[in-house]
């Protein structure tokens, strides 16, 4: 399976709310943004609406998004063959603290070695987590000035664009934006929860 971050990816994120028919971020000036609402988790009464994009064929294929696993927001599109890459992945935050329940998640993905040179930071400005080298951890990859990827599958690369968001306070989800401007905004997730 094909990460999207490796796929199409990369992006500017605005605020964009959901209802806005006209999103501030696309991927090119040709291409419509539209609303598109999923179920999360397989129930009926938890879904996940957000700002997905249409653009010309000669812009960019076709892209289709759906829920996998019940947990995995895909996309799947024609590039002489059939290619499905995950983009986002969510979780019911369940009242806990974001970086605590991160860490539990990105932890057990972790390699035993990077592990302990790992944490969890918060973006003041971007209300984004990442699960992210240590500094001293920071500095060795650097320091050899090839992409790298770390910290595991939740983990940070200077490669992509990936980060941790909380959504309306009850869901947290790992997107995947990747290199390249993405067909869906993740800044217009919204989570709704019937009952």
């Amino acid at each position: 399976m094909v990460r999207f971050s490796r796929a199409v990816a990369g992006l500017v994120l605005l605020a964009v709310p959901v209802q806005a028919q006209e999103p501030q971020v696309r991927p090119h000036p040709d291409c419509v943004g539209e609303n598109q609402t999923v179920r999360l988790f397989g129930e009926a009464d938890q879904t996940l609406t957000f700002i997905r994009f249409r653009c010309p064929a000669e812009v960019a294929p076709e892209m289709n998004f759906d829920i996998k696993n019940g947990d995995t927001l895909v996309a799947r599109w024609n590039a002489g063959q059939p290619v499905e890459a995950e983009v986002a992945k969510f979780w019911p935050l369940d009242g806990a603290r974001p970086s605590l329940r991160i860490r539990a998640l990105a932890e057990p993905e972790t390699s035993p070695e990077e592990r302990d040179r790992c944490e969890v930071i918060l973006d003041f400005a971007t209300g984004h987590y990442s699960w992210t080298p240590n500094a001293a951890y920071l500095e060795d990859l650097l320091a050899a000035n090839e992409p790298f990827s770390a910290c595991g599958t939740y983990g940070d690369s200077n490669d992509s664009v990936q980060f941790w968001k909380v959504i309306d306070g009850k869901l947290l989800a790992y997107v995947w934006a990747g290199q390249e401007k993405p067909m869906f905004d993740p800044a217009s997730f919204q989570f709704k929860a019937g009952k």
